[in-house]
């Protein structure tokens, strides 16, 4: 079929490349019976099975990175692979946490297994020590990484109740991605919760919205903090009806809804039908 390994690996690699996988997968079969090996080709196998859209197999995926790293142990990325299958699909953390570790071990720079490898600290072990070592790493290695700012803030708030150090990872974030929304939503919450500093949490909570408009947790959030702080309770209206406009089954909003019209706007008639939607979804 081919005149030699390297042709045929460069011809697999073309068409891995541009997302042709059956066509790669082929070749990189054929170049595993001819015994042309190289540490890409089951990594590359295993991906390609991992994450096919129409029929992923994680099970084969599986068996393609095992094989590889037994017979390349240094094969980092193959050890990340399984870290990440065993904790997001699998539900294994403590595979996943001696795969992610072996990965490091083998580089230990590799960004990917110190994001994963922190949030797995984080939400599963709930060690938040090592979640932030593993975040201030990454940050070491990737300045520019607005996503692992906006992990430090969540360990630093969570861990250590360390506000301002959350709100200059949070900053930090903003100045790499002006746009995301992770870090202003949270921004919004801590100068609501923490800071007490209405005007600015309001900022945020719009700003959010700018960008997800259609988000009814963020304009209940924005009802909430526009009423506590301006009294403002025809704006705070707008915002709970844009909440039940984009769902009409957001009981806490019918509630509040309910008691503005029932005790400051004086209509017991909305008032009413307000509650007795609500009441109909919590039967």
């Amino acid at each position: 079929m081919y005149k030699s390994c390297e042709k045929a690996l460069k011809e697999a690699d073309k068409f891995y490349i541009h997302n042709d996988w059956e066509k790669a997968t082929n070749i990189y079969l054929w170049l595993l019976n001819n015994n042309c090996d190289d540490s890409n080709i089951r990594h590359r196998l295993g991906y390609m099975s991992e994450i096919d859209k129409y029929q992923p197999n994680v099970v084969s995926a599986l068996l393609y990175y095992k094989s590889n790293v037994e017979k390349y142990p240094d094969a980092y990325f193959s050890w990340h692979n399984m870290g990440a299958i065993y904790f997001n699909i699998l539900k294994k953390p403590d595979l996943a946490l001696s795969c992610y570790k072996k990965a490091l071990e083998i580089q230990p720079n590799y960004t990917f297994s110190l994001n994963d490898l922190g949030f797995l600290y984080h939400t599963h072990y709930e060690d938040g020590e090592k979640a932030i070592e593993c975040f201030e790493r990454l940050i070491d290695i990737e300045s520019q990484d607005e996503i692992a700012y906006r992990n430090l803030a969540i360990a630093y708030n969570i861990y250590r109740e360390d506000k301002e150090i959350t709100t200059s990872c949070l900053f930090k974030a903003l100045q790499i991605n002006p746009n995301y929304e992770d870090a202003i939503n949270m921004l919004g919450y801590l100068y609501d919760s923490y800071y007490k500093d209405r005007e600015e949490s309001i900022i945020y909570f719009k700003q959010f919205l700018e960008i997800y408009p259609k988000n009814e947790e963020a304009w209940y959030d924005l009802a909430i903090a526009c009423y506590k702080y301006k009294q403002d309770v025809n704006e705070t209206i707008i915002y709970l009806k844009n909440v039940i406009e984009i769902n009409p089954n957001h009981v806490l909003a019918l509630k509040k809804l309910g008691g503005f019209y029932e005790h400051i706007i004086k209509d017991k008639k909305k008032a009413d039908s307000f509650y007795q939607r609500a009441i109909i979804l919590e039967k």
